[in-house]
């Protein structure tokens, strides 16, 4: 492996933390045990409500009609399979479940175009790209779980995924991948994590189109889908009007593709700019009582990559804010168990009943700061 991905990988092993089966063996006192007993209490309630016969997990079980729904959409199955790797790297023990549910997974495939990738319920033929790029890391997450002769295909099918995210890429609006095969925008979410996905698969299969490809999407997000803050927009449509909302995944990734490209490079300016873009997510999303203002498929993330900071910049306030965020979150869990949508707990008319990705989601951020923690 070239140095530049020996560093890579060697760092990411760190934000990661995942060790195999030295993570079992880490502290049992300290502030990481709330999270991990409350990320491990989280995992074994969705198995009991969300779990179907075939493997799959269902989208939601709403209060006013309990039976089980689905299967999921690939964006929460894929946030469910972070949750189950996160687990794993805790307690190899559960890395069976992990890889269980990835396998599983393989339902959700179709080809077209020349293309294998996966579909946002199994036999749909509309792919989009984000969904795909989220698959990716989740992959290399499971690959990484455990060093032995079956962990090849996870590997395998997160490289047979980027071939897709790599087609789209496109020169309409500059550049920039699409939301999906429709071609309708190009969004954040599109974007930052396929020049993570690029950059953490060049670390274990060292390619120079990945690095490139990396570099000419980081150049293009920053330049069309950044505010002068700091901060992420939502999208470009494809007639180029801009949608200006700002949630919190898309300004989290653009921390982690610069997280990336410091482990790749040691160029101290990716590192001074992930910085420079948490300090003003801190500001824009944590209120005074220490909640994470945004919707949980989006907060858990933004907590991922002020981790995946303070590993490397070792500043505290980082981790204030997690630990304050996820505290506040446990605090208002409800009484059948389930944690809320929203993780500043405020009820919106949007919040129509209990849903996998929210749970999933306060799991592997529970799990996240535990992994952290204990290191």
């Amino acid at each position: 492996m070239p140095r530049d991905g020996i560093r890579f990988f060697a760092l990411a092993i760190v934000i990661l933390s995942i060790a195999g089966a030295g993570a079992a063996t880490r502290s049992t006192s300290g502030p990481g045990i709330a999270a991990r007993e409350r990320g491990m209490d989280a995992i074994a309630f969705i198995d009991r409500t969300f779990r179907r016969s075939d493997g799959l997990y269902a989208d939601d079980v709403r209060k006013e009609n309990p039976k089980r729904r689905g299967p999921a959409m690939i964006w929460p199955a894929g946030v469910e399979l972070s949750a189950l790797n996160a687990a794993a790297a805790i307690d190899p023990d559960r890395v069976a479940a992990a890889r269980g549910y990835a396998d599983a997974l393989s339902k959700y495939l179709t080809t077209s175009r020349g293309f294998t990738a996966y579909s946002p319920v199994p036999g749909r033929d509309i792919r989009y790209f984000d969904d795909n790029e989220w698959i990716i890391l989740d992959l290399i997450e499971t690959y990484r779980l455990k060093n032995d002769a079956a962990s090849g295909r996870y590997l395998d099918g997160a490289v047979a995924t980027m071939k897709f995210v790599l087609s789209g890429e496109s020169n309409d609006l500059g550049g920039g991948v699409w939301w999906r095969e429709q071609q309708d925008g190009k969004n954040t979410c599109s974007n930052a994590p396929a020049i993570c996905a690029a950059l953490e698969l060049n670390a274990l299969r060292p390619s120079g189109r990945y690095v490139d490809f990396a570099q000419r999407i980081y150049t293009w997000t920053n330049a069309h889908l950044q505010d002068s803050d700091g901060l992420y927009f939502d999208h470009v449509e494809a007639d180029g009007k801009l949608e200006k909302i700002k949630w919190s995944y898309n300004t989290a990734m653009m921390i982690r593709a610069n997280l990336d490209f410091f482990a790749l490079s040691q160029e101290g300016r990716y590192l001074s700019e992930a910085r420079r873009i948490a300090a003003a997510a801190e500001r824009h999303w944590f209120d005074a009582h220490g909640a994470l203002r945004d919707e949980s498929c989006f907060a858990y993330m933004l907590c991922d990559s002020l981790l995946r900071l303070a590993s490397v910049d070792h500043q505290d306030q980082h981790v204030m804010h997690v630990r304050g965020a996820l505290e506040f979150l446990a605090q208002h869990r409800d009484a059948d168990g389930f944690y809320p949508r929203y993780w500043d707990a405020k009820p919106r008319s949007d919040d129509k009943g209990p849903r996998l990705i929210d749970q999933a989601s306060a799991a592997r951020g529970f799990l996240t700061l535990a992994r952290f923690e204990g290191e």
